[in-house]
């Protein structure tokens, strides 16, 4: 009853922006960003309720959404870079922060948060590529993410590698 209620609330909001959208103006402009963000939060919601009983795979299908999302959104919006300037290194930080957190809670998962700490970092290096290869220019959030990425390997490293050795 309440993903039936939450759907209907979704298609009412994006109906009534559409709406008012086209009230104020003849073209689709704001409403499309506003539709946009409410599929978004309806596929996030829909990921978490299908993979609520393994949090590592959850927060992985989580962070990819949310990283692909604002690409699509960014190229939609006239491609300003903000989604790789900004989006891709902040959120992977956010995702091995909370990939390490949810691993010292449930140390039973080590394989499941080991791969995704493994790919977050690797995609955790990608910001600094892209800043060396001209593509981006915010250089701050690349090198943070690099450094967390090489810190968060090394850690794992340092204090999992029996542990990731035997797996």
């Amino acid at each position: 009853l309440f993903l039936k209620i939450l759907a209907l609330i979704f298609l009412a909001s994006t109906v009534i922006c559409v709406v008012v959208n086209l009230m104020v103006s003849k073209k689709l402009s704001w409403s499309l960003v506003v539709a946009g963000a409410i599929a978004c939060v309806a596929l996030s919601i829909a990921m978490a309720m299908r993979k609520r009983h393994n949090f590592a795979r959850l927060t992985f299908s989580e962070y990819v959404l949310i990283v692909v999302g604002s690409i699509i959104w960014d190229y939609l919006t006239g491609w300003k870079l903000w989604s790789l300037d900004y989006v891709l290194p902040l959120v992977s930080m956010l995702f091995r922060y909370i990939s390490f957190i949810l691993r010292l809670f449930f140390p039973y998962q080590l394989r499941n948060y080991f791969m995704n700490l493994v790919l977050a970092c690797i995609v955790g290096l990608i910001p600094v590529i892209l800043l060396m290869m001209d593509i981006t220019t915010i250089q701050w959030t690349a090198h943070v993410s690099a450094i967390t990425s090489v810190l968060m390997l090394s850690s794992l490293i340092i204090f999992d590698g029996k542990k990731i050795k035997k797996e």
